[in-house]
């Protein structure tokens, strides 16, 4: 299905990028802010989902990380501070029965660095400081891969901030 103020012929445009998000917000339970500089776009979206009465989470950065600063705003300004899968479970209950504990993804649907985490997990629990050092990436971009592996049914948050893949 396609969503959209303009007839299909309308040119692109960074411009209607904030348009779009509005739509897809109130379509959406939830909005999550994974890196938000002061000036990102994102913070837009997190506005609708505030007036659109949608749940707002914000997930934390490096406490100096520039990219990071209008994160940390939504969360001061009262955002859900997102650090796993269960938080928005918690917040969210009725989301739960909609990702599945088992479910086969091939890896060819896996980006590099999804791929990579799966890797890493195969041996078993892994805790997220290890991972993130070992794919070589930021916290904030390390979350952001393992929530979308947790929210596929790939990965799961186990005790002590570890994860493990899914039986």
């Amino acid at each position: 299905a396609i969503y959209s103020e303009y007839p299909p012929e309308t040119p692109y445009s960074p411009a209607d990028f904030p348009n779009r998000n509005r739509i897809i917000s109130g379509l959406s339970e939830a909005v999550v802010v994974v890196e938000a500089g002061k000036k990102s776009g994102a913070l837009i979206t997190a506005q609708d989902a505030l007036e659109q009465n949608r749940e707002l989470f914000a997930v934390p950065g490096a406490p100096d990380a520039a990219q990071s600063a209008g994160t940390h705003a939504l969360i001061k300004s009262g955002a859900r501070l997102l650090t796993s899968l269960q938080d928005i479970f918690d917040e969210l209950p009725r989301l739960k029965g909609a990702v599945t504990a088992k479910r086969h993804v091939n890896s060819g649907d896996m980006t590099t660095s999804e791929r990579r985490l799966v890797e890493l997990l195969a041996d078993g629990p892994v805790q997220i400081d290890e991972l993130s050092r070992r794919v070589g990436l930021g916290m904030p971009e390390t979350m952001e891969l393992l929530l979308a592996l947790e929210l596929r049914g790939v990965i799961q948050e186990i005790a002590g901030k570890r994860y493990t893949l899914c039986e």
